[in-house]
């Protein structure tokens, strides 16, 4: 069986991690890929997808299986609904929303329309997260009440001399800088130390006088940075 895939969004997230896999697959079928930009029939002929459009209406009309969603964070769950509505399978980049209350229509939708609804995160299952659960299971660091968090942004773009390298690929003009990809990670790894989770806290840390967007072409450039963190702590709900 072959999987007809649509993909909104075509940046670089979704052109060095998802749209490589899947162009690889010999049961995949890249149907089309929806987005914005001057590059976006580029990313439609490396990876063979069969139109590009800016109109995800049309996508959604090209007889798909499932689509890929990988725009900025706040376009998830419109773009998810509509294509749940339509009985496709769903992959959406984290975070799923930006609400809770979002994310648990989109659970109620998906189980509704008897359709599949996957995040692609698998730090739960790396190494080092096993470990420290086999850790904790046993015993060995007690009760946990309160887990701390913290990442750093990568540093390739800073040390070859632009600190705003990850900016312009984390930020966007909708969803704002970097916290919520991070603050998921964080959370994914805390809830599945630690069940069930009280409350959640989360901070973006970047250098002084550094804007958290990325400049625009008119502005100077900012003197040069350390790389943006992301803090995050939680504390666990008492027994009952």
């Amino acid at each position: 069986m072959t999987v007809r895939l649509g993909a909104v969004g075509a940046g670089w997230w979704a052109t060095s991690n998802h749209f490589p896999i899947f162009a690889a697959r010999d049961d995949v079928e890249l149907v089309g890929v929806c987005g914005l930009g001057p590059e976006l029939d580029t990313v439609r002929d490396q990876f063979g997808f069969g139109f590009s459009t800016g109109d995800y209406e049309q996508l959604l009309d090209a007889d798909l299986d499932a689509v890929v969603i990988t725009t900025p964070h706040d376009l998830h769950y419109e773009q998810a609904v509509r294509a749940i509505d339509r009985g496709l399978h769903v992959l959406v980049e984290k975070p799923v929303t930006l609400k809770a209350d979002t994310a648990w229509d989109l659970q109620r939708r998906t189980a509704a329309a008897g359709v599949h609804f996957v995040v692609p995160y698998g730090w739960n299952y790396k190494p080092f997260t096993e470990r420290a659960k086999a850790l904790i299971d046993a015993g060995h660091l007690g009760e946990l009440q309160y887990v701390q968090c913290h990442m750093a942004s990568p540093t390739r773009g800073l040390f070859a001399g632009d600190p705003n390298d990850i900016r312009a690929l984390w930020d966007s003009e909708t969803s704002g800088p970097s916290v919520s990809p991070n603050a998921s990670r964080c959370a994914a790894i805390a809830s599945t130390l630690m069940r069930p989770l009280k409350r959640a806290n989360s901070a973006v840390d970047g250098s002084p006088g550094v804007p958290n967007q990325a400049p625009k072409a008119a502005q100077p450039t900012p003197k040069p940075a350390s790389t943006r963190s992301t803090t995050a702590s939680f504390r666990r709900m008492p027994a009952v």
